[in-house]
């Protein structure tokens, strides 16, 4: 028993084989409480080296391949202009003539500049056995516009070709300077429709439908 002003002075029980303050045998590693260096202040104690587990790598590694995989893949067929900036891009980065290249077929809508004027809603068609013709159709006012022998037509090369309309890659046959074919009578295109290498056009003409197809012939041998 203590009296008043005394105080008491507890310390940790110990096992018979001695402890090192924690109710553990003394050893090295039977206990968690931090260890006394020879300066007095406590080390903490020291933590197990992290491991990251195989099948995680393996995840990492084909995510990264399948990455570079689709950014060489997209490299494949890319235009000059591409991965530039636009400040940095000229006209020679926007030129490309692949529409001449490219089989169009035995019709093809635009503009087309005639001898006789612009034709602002053309149809092209390719007419004759060999496609060695071609005649130009204006569906605003359906009639027969211009014809040419040789090619079908040319494409700009300029911004993709699209800067301007298609023009004729043959000599001119005949042209008229407007509409002609039903005049004094109301006339609409309605469609057209294709039948082996011919071009069938259809047209509303006072409410009758008119089909009629454009063709080439040679005369005198």
């Amino acid at each position: 028993m203590l009296g008043r002003g005394q105080r008491a002075a507890l310390s940790p029980p110990r096992s018979a084989g001695g402890t090192n303050g924690c109710n553990a045998p003394n050893t090295s590693d039977a206990c968690s409480a931090p260890e006394r260096r020879g300066d007095g202040a406590a080390r903490r104690p020291s933590l197990a080296t992290a491991r990251i587990p195989v099948c995680a790598t393996v995840v990492v590694a084909v995510c990264l391949f399948s990455v570079f995989a689709r950014a060489a893949e997209n490299e494949a067929g890319r235009h000059t202009a591409a991965g530039k900036e636009v400040e940095q891009q000229g006209e020679k980065d926007w030129s490309d003539s692949r529409w001449n290249q490219t089989e169009v077929g035995s019709f093809l809508a635009s503009s087309l500049q005639t001898p006789g004027g612009m034709v602002v809603k053309a149809l092209s068609v390719r007419v004759g056995d060999g496609g060695e013709a071609s005649v130009c159709y204006d569906l605003g006012s359906p009639s027969l516009r211009a014809g040419w022998t040789g090619g079908f037509l040319k494409f700009s090369s300029v911004r993709f070709g699209i800067m301007g309309p298609p023009t004729r890659a043959g000599e001119w046959a005949f042209s008229t300077t407007g509409p002609a074919g039903w005049l004094g009578a109301s006339a609409r295109h309605e469609a057209l429709r294709v039948q082996g290498k011919r071009v069938v056009l259809e047209t509303r003409v006072d409410g009758t439908l008119v089909r009629e197809t454009p063709w080439f012939d040679r005369a005198g041998g």
